[in-house]
């Protein structure tokens, strides 16, 4: 026992059950974790060999999880409450959640799994409604400025994508895996290699999201195909376009600074985040045409992302 190392925050001297995960050992009260999880109540009941192995004084119960996992499940009990930890505080990062599922669930913590689930739905939403309102919100950063994408309530990468898809197949969230593997499927080739070369993500993983890729292009054009089509057949919504916004948006549609848009693997994009509005101000299409145009560039982008199951192979 001399290896073991006592926790400096999360040893009291009143604790009455030794938590040993790793070499570092947790003395904490058995009563006060026994009422949030009955895995915990029922493996505290169990009845000890004779002599059984005691810590300080106390009995010892070992837990296979690391030590940074239990430390993280004992702070939420002893320094947290539901309120600290509900998805409209502070953002956390995704090892912390991810830690809050597979502990949380592993003991029957509802409250710390539920918690889990609510900031991950929130992130990778299920409908095409909220994943544009997340979209359009200050906490999603297309341009990964700092190198986090989602802000709030989870701090996420691109990369970490693969991770969360692990957990929904492993917890069958299925809720949460097209707006996932779509964000996985946003990082671009030469990160993928790396990723791969590094072991952060498998070869079948990596496959798909190329392929996918290239899928998501086909998509991304056909929905910008779909609308001039429509506008120059005269069947776009109300609007009866006139042969000046005709040409003027045909023109503004080939224009090279709107070009990137079509060869884009993120049809999903909002119109703000590549100034669809501004570009077609510029070309001087009337207001009527122009709120019809973003009003159809939304619909094309509902319709793709409700058909994403369909046609993304890291999906089936």
């Amino acid at each position: 026992m001399s290896d073991i190392k006592r926790s400096s925050s999360l040893y009291f001297p009143d604790g009455n059950i030794v938590l040993i995960a790793e070499n570092c050992a947790f003395r904490v009260h058995a009563s006060f974790l026994a009422r949030h999880s009955q895995i915990f109540e029922d493996l505290f009941q169990l009845p000890q060999p004779q002599p059984s192995e005691m810590f300080d004084g106390c009995p010892i119960v070992r837990l296979s999880d690391s030590k940074k996992e239990i430390r993280y499940l004992l702070q939420i009990f002893y320094d947290g409450s539901v309120d600290a930890f509900s998805a409209s505080s502070k953002a956390l990062d995704f090892l912390a959640v991810s830690i809050m599922l597979r502990l949380g669930s592993k003991y029957g913590i509802e409250f710390i799994r539920n918690e889990a689930i609510v900031r991950l739905e929130k992130c990778f939403p299920s409908t095409f409604e909220e994943y544009d309102k997340l979209r359009r919100s200050q906490y999603y950063d297309a341009e990964e400025k700092t190198g986090i994408v989602i802000k709030h309530p989870m701090l996420l990468t691109k990369v970490d994508a693969f991770d969360v898809l692990e957990l929904a197949r492993q917890f069958d969230l299925r809720s949460i895996m097209k707006a996932a593997w779509y964000l996985a499927a946003q990082n671009p080739l030469e990160k993928l290699a790396d990723y791969l070369e590094k072991k952060r993500i498998n070869h079948t993983d990596f496959t798909a999201c190329i392929l996918d890729q290239e899928s998501l292009v086909r998509a991304n054009f056909h929905g910008y195909s779909e609308i001039i089509y429509l506008y120059q057949r005269f069947r776009v919504g109300y609007v009866d376009p006139s042969d000046k916004c005709l040409e003027l948006l045909l023109n503004a549609w080939h224009d090279t600074s709107l070009s990137f848009s079509l060869s884009s693997h993120d049809p999903l994009s909002t119109p703000e985040e590549y100034s669809l509005e501004a570009h077609l101000d510029d070309a001087a299409i009337c207001a009527e045409c122009t709120e019809e145009i973003i009003h159809q560039t939304k619909e094309q982008r509902r319709a793709i992302f409700n058909g994403l199951p369909s046609f993304m192979k890291g999906m089936s």
